[in-house]
């Protein structure tokens, strides 16, 4: 991108980052993976506008039998047409919240994605109560709201209409699309608006 070459370090979960800050909007950005069998994969991708979260706050609603996670999430729709995709990370480390290094930090999952398109709100405004099945009130949270390409959208919807892997294996083959010259999945860069929250202070 812009004639520079970073080499992108593994961080888990599937995860690589840039030690620098990948952000210009409507910019290039070329991927190539070499195998160590000598193949070469490669893509290339654009970064969508950022969209930032007005409210994003955790509830936690603690009863004699029970206690439940909710989130309050509000976002206001960027101009154009837009899709969303929205991430919940948990880390139940006992080390507690590393604000720097959260992904290398305890045990970290990708508790749920959401995710929504332009169409789907109302008046240009996405304002939900969302149920965080699976996250404890003892958990750390990570919370993600990115503006997607269209592509990647379907990408995700293909995989999620897919279902998981019982299904899978009873269902049609499904092709999934895909950006990548010579190889399988999506290369998709987007600059996420991020939200840490210590759940054990709420």
């Amino acid at each position: 991108y812009d004639g520079k070459t970073d080499t992108l370090l593994d961080v888990g979960l599937g995860l690589y980052v840039s030690i620098n800050t990948l952000q210009t909007v409507g910019n290039s950005y070329e991927l190539k993976v070499k195998t160590n069998k000598g193949e070469v994969l490669s893509s290339i991708t654009t970064i969508q506008q950022q969209v930032t979260a007005d409210t994003v706050t955790p509830i936690i609603l603690r009863t004699f039998a029970d206690t439940a996670v909710q989130l309050r999430l509000r976002f206001t729709d960027l101009p154009g047409k837009n899709f969303y995709m929205l991430n919940f990370y948990t880390n139940s480390g006992t080390g507690g919240l590393d604000f720097n290094n959260f992904f290398k930090n305890g045990t970290n999952l990708l508790n749920r994605t959401d995710l929504v398109s332009d169409f789907e709100l109302e008046n240009g405004i996405y304002a939900k109560t969302l149920d965080l099945d699976g996250v404890r009130a003892t958990d750390s949270l990570v919370v993600s709201v990115s503006n997607i390409s269209e592509d990647y959208f379907e990408y995700l919807n293909q995989r999620k209409q897919s279902g998981k892997l019982l299904q899978q294996v009873f269902n049609e083959p499904i092709n999934y699309c895909t950006n990548i010259v010579n190889g399988y999945g999506f290369f998709n860069a987007h600059y996420p608006d991020l939200y840490f929250f210590d759940l054990k202070k709420y």
